[in-house]
C-alpha cells in the first residue's frame, strides 16, 4: 500500500487521497487477519501501509516482527509514530490499540494526510476541513471512533470495526452513485 500512496504523491510532496471505497476495501481485506491474531492472544502492533502488500489479487499482512502476546508485559513493544495508539506505552498492546492503527492507516489512505508532522501525530481534520469528511459523515464518525484517544470508546474488536466499515462502504457507494461520482 505504501507504493500505491507513492504513486499518488503530488509534486509538492502531498498525497492525492485514494477513493474512499478503495481505501475501505483494502482495510476490510486486512481486518480478518488482525481478528485472527487477536483470537489467538496476539497483537500486531504495527499496522500501516508499509506492512501490507498485494500478492496477485490478494492483500497480505507482512512484517510480523512487532507481533506480541497480549499478556506479555515485559517485552518491548514496537510500532510506528503517527500510527501507534497513545496508550500503548503505559497499558501495552490490545485489540483496541490495533484498531487504532487501522483507523490511522485508513485516514492516511483516504484523506491523503501524513501520519505525523515534525514528530507529532497529525490530528484528523474536522469535517469542514476536508471534502471527503464533509461528504461522508458516517466515514468521519468511523474514523473518529477508531482513533479515539480513549481505548474504551474505540471498536471492541477487528470484527466489530469490519461490520461498521462494511456499512459505511455501502453508504459511501450509494452516495457516490447518487451524486454521479466514479
Amino acid at each position: 500500500l505504501k507504493q500505491l500512496l507513492e504513486y499518488r504523491r503530488r509534486p509538492d510532496r502531498s498525497i492525492d487521497p485514494m477513493p474512499v471505497p478503495r481505501a475501505i476495501a483494502y482495510v476490510l481485506e486486512m481486518l480478518p487477519a488482525l481478528g485472527y491474531l487477536h483470537a489467538n492472544g496476539l497483537a500486531y502492533c504495527d499496522f500501516k501501509p508499509e506492512n501490507v502488500i498485494q500478492y496477485e489479487r490478494q492483500l497480505k499482512l507482512i512484517d510480523l516482527g512487532a507481533v506480541i502476546r497480549l499478556d506479555d508485559m515485559t517485552s518491548a513493544v514496537y510500532g510506528t509514530h503517527g500510527y501507534q495508539a497513545p496508550e500503548i506505552a503505559k497499558e501495552g498492546p490490545s485489540p483496541s490499540s490495533d484498531v487504532y492503527t487501522v483507523g490511522r492507516t485508513l485516514a492516511v489512505l483516504a484523506l491523503g494526510m501524513p501520519p505525523a508532522r515534525r514528530g507529532v501525530p497529525t490530528p484528523l481534520p474536522a469535517a469542514g476541513e476536508h471534502p471527503v469528511l464533509a461528504r461522508h459523515e458516517s466515514f468521519h464518525r468511523l474514523l473518529l471512533r477508531a482513533t479515539d484517544p480513549d481505548p474504551l470508546r474505540r471498536f471492541g474488536s477487528a470484527d466489530e470495526m469490519a461490520e461498521q466499515l462494511d456499512g459505511v462502504l455501502r453508504e459511501v457507494l450509494a452516495t457516490d452513485r447518487a451524486e454521479g461520482v466514479a
